[in-house]
């Protein structure tokens, strides 16, 4: 046989369990990308757009997973995720289980362990987007787990997000990140931000100016970012610019004011007592990232 006769090898079977949005999505992902799929849900009306485009829709959860040498979850919880592999706990040798659910650093690691110890392969896995991009070329996942797995299913797990992103052997390192970004970073900001569109709003302000100008604030946040990363690295928090305690004398007399007008401060009050815990422990002459040395209750 001729190097042109070689046969290309074969493209992973995939089941997808959990089709509700970003289920369908990462199932529609894959369909796009011509990858054999099957898909289940517990109501199975919602498989139904997705066999029309091609996929396998079997009864049982347990038929997806056994026909599969890829699982995808993405259940509700870890809880249910334990579920759906425990009916076929005898038949995941030599797959590899690829969890998307949202969950805890030791649910994580409880759930690799429970995995490998049935001759599986794990992955962890962190979804950094909406379901309308799921297959983009920017979109961002995070994959902890099992470095072979990663290896050699790379390309699958590339059709679901360009910038798909191996964290590390440690499987517990996608969901750690997630916390520290999705929900302590980015939800919290969003959130912190609409306490101060409601100040402004009551206050008259036209919102189109906030809107205006929004660039410049959020390449100034960017930039401070970098800027607080490189002082946790390097353990240093000197600062030429703004010491924390010019931060805090200001936030003092913004939270007054907001609150003298009626506005719920409380994410800008948490703020407030993050500063303050750092200012009583010295940290007044520092940068803003020296919260970081008072962020620990322990």
């Amino acid at each position: 046989m001729t190097s042109a006769e070689t046969p290309k090898p074969r493209s992973p079977r995939v089941a997808v369990v959990g089709t509700g949005l970003m289920g369908s999505a990462v199932a529609r992902a894959l369909l796009n990308n011509h990858y054999p799929l099957s898909v289940w849900n517990r109501t199975p009306s919602r498989c139904e757009a997705l066999r029309g485009l091609g996929a396998l829709t079997p009864e049982a959860a347990a038929d997806a997973i056994r026909d599969s040498d890829v699982v995808i979850l993405t259940v509700l919880d870890y809880t249910a995720a334990r579920e759906v592999l425990d009916e076929v706990a005898d038949a995941l040798r030599g797959k590899t289980i690829v969890n998307l659910v949202t969950g805890s650093a030791a649910e994580a690691r409880a759930l690799d362990s429970w995995v490998v110890e049935r001759g599986a392969s794990y992955l962890d896995g962190i979804i950094a987007a909406y379901p309308g991009e799921i297959g983009k070329p920017p979109t961002l996942f995070y994959f902890a787990g099992s470095l072979p797995a990663w290896t050699r299913y790379q390309s699958l797990l590339t059709a679901l997000a360009g910038d798909a992103t191996y964290v590390g052997t440690e499987p517990s390192a996608a969901n750690v990140i997630d916390a520290a970004m999705t929900a302590t970073f980015h939800t919290v900001a969003i959130g912190a931000f609409v306490e101060g569109l409601s100040y402004a709003r009551s206050a008259g302000v036209d919102l189109h100016e906030i809107k205006r100008t929004l660039p410049y604030w959020l390449g100034l946040l960017s930039q401070e970012l970098h800027v607080a990363i490189d002082d946790v690295l390097s353990d240093s928090h000197t600062t030429d610019q703004a010491t924390l305690e010019t931060y805090l004398v200001a936030l003092r007399t913004i939270k007054k004011a907001m609150v003298t007008d009626g506005e719920r401060v409380h994410l800008l009050g948490a703020a407030l007592d993050n500063l303050e815990r750092a200012h009583a422990a010295g940290h007044g002459q520092e940068a803003l990232s020296a919260q970081i040395l008072t962020a620990q209750t322990r």
